[in-house]
């Protein structure tokens, strides 16, 4: 993991609603991935058959990314939370989003980005790999 304190602009959440809170975590996630040489796309789009947290290229590859966090390890790690439910939902979007704009030639990819209580982030490529989806 890698701690985020001078890369994280967003400062630690305080009184925010979970969905501030995850937006902000995903800025910040963003922020850290355009360090690491990606080009961001789209940050939460969505539509009818579900979101994606960030969108963006690498090299030959077009990423789709969730970010998770989690304060407290007590029911589980961040990254444990995308459940294959979640997964599905992300394919579909993706598929949707590869269709709307006739991207074709990249290789596509799944990430999972973890931000831990400190900020810290773990970027796991390729997290996971949907299955029956092809474009």
């Amino acid at each position: 993991m890698l701690p985020l304190k001078k890369l994280w602009p967003f400062g630690k959440p305080k009184n925010k609603t979970a969905r501030e809170i995850g937006f902000s975590h995903e800025k910040g996630a963003a922020a850290w991935l355009a360090k690491q040489g990606y080009v961001i796309e789209a940050l939460n789009y969505s539509n009818k058959l579900g979101e994606v947290d960030i969108i963006a290229r690498h090299e030959s590859y077009i990423v789709f990314i969730e970010v998770r966090y989690r304060a407290y390890t007590d029911y589980g790690l961040a990254q444990e939370t995308v459940t294959p439910a979640k997964q599905h939902r992300i394919a579909k979007a993706a598929l949707s989003y590869l269709k709307m704009k006739k991207i074709t030639g990249l290789n596509v990819r799944f990430d999972v980005i973890a931000v831990g209580f400190n900020n810290e982030i773990e970027h796991i490529e390729s997290a996971f790999v949907p299955r029956g989806y092809w474009y």
